[in-house]
């Protein structure tokens, strides 16, 4: 009798095991293999959920992933975006852990999951000022293990500082402004594309953040006036901050000072001229500026 219970229960894990995640997950424009860690949580780092936003999609809306990447190594984070200091300096140069190139997700899950869990999701908006991002590699195995492996949580990186928010009738006429909240809307639409591949139900979605990042859960929610997308089902802000938003015409001056300061001011398309820069020449100009009529530049723009 005792060796048939054993049978069983070695039967009901191995069924549970087969029906799990595996590390492998094929999304329809690449292979991420993950990894399955011993604390029961599996993770899945520095996946793509956009293209590059390099060239001529700088200061653009963010586009869909290339296909045929083949099958990537999820076993580290993706680059920190460029951003800008909280202060009048210059920003850093890019690095190996800091670049353009930065629009990737991590995924959490239980190792036990499987495409028919349909767990919630906490989809976690980092802050940061929208000058920086100030938690890119937060990690969500905590989150998960606190729901008792019931929950999978997804952090994501988006443009800052000018890549993400610069503004001028130019950037309206030739790209696109508040790029770094559509970064976030990119992400959550991925997630409704994929997120059940790593048993998390694209139904159950929580929109979080902190500081700005509760900012933007804000923005999100009234975004198109209000519209419901049917991108998350609830919402968490946390140390919630309410700047002042300025029109496009009243942030022409951010433009025009860093059309001056690259000296693409001659330039025939000035916003071609930006575009052209290379990420370590922008980032040579890349500061705060006080707005008009101040004298210091501000903490965040």
């Amino acid at each position: 009798m005792r060796s048939t219970i054993f049978q069983a229960v070695a039967l009901a894990i191995g069924a549970q095991q087969a029906l799990a995640v595996d590390p492998l997950v094929h999304l329809d424009y690449a292979g991420y293999h993950g990894t399955a860690l011993s604390n029961g949580v599996s993770q899945w780092l520095g996946i793509r959920y956009a293209a590059p936003p390099v060239g001529k999609l700088r200061f653009a809306a963010p586009q869909d992933p290339p296909s045929n990447q083949g099958t990537v190594e999820a076993d580290r984070h993706g680059p920190i975006c460029l951003g800008t200091p909280s202060s009048g300096a210059v920003a850093s140069p890019p690095t190996n852990t800091n670049q353009e190139d930065c629009l990737f997700l991590d995924v959490y899950a239980p190792s036990h999951a499987s495409k028919s869990s349909k767990l919630p999701v906490y989809f976690f908006i980092q802050g940061g000022g929208f000058n920086t991002n100030s938690n890119s590699n937060y990690n969500g195995s905590g989150l998960v293990l606190a729901s008792d492996k019931n929950i999978v949580v997804v952090n994501f990186n988006y443009r800052v500082g000018p890549y993400g928010f610069l503004a001028g009738q130019e950037i309206l006429k030739g790209g696109s402004v508040n790029n770094g909240l559509k970064d976030q809307r990119k992400a959550l639409h991925w997630v409704q594309k994929y997120i059940e591949c790593f048993g998390g139900d694209p139904r159950k979605v929580t929109l979080a953040g902190d500081s700005a990042g509760a900012a933007s859960v804000n923005l999100q929610l009234t975004a198109y006036g209000g519209r419901d997308d049917g991108l998350f089902a609830g919402s968490a802000a946390e140390s919630q901050s309410f700047a002042a938003v300025r029109l496009v015409n009243e942030s022409q001056y951010q433009y025009d000072n860093l059309v001056i300061r690259t000296n693409c001011v001659s330039a025939k398309d000035t916003l071609d001229c930006l575009r052209s820069l290379s990420a370590a020449e922008l980032q040579s100009h890349n500061l705060n500026t006080p707005f008009p009529g101040a004298q210091n530049a501000p903490l965040y723009m």
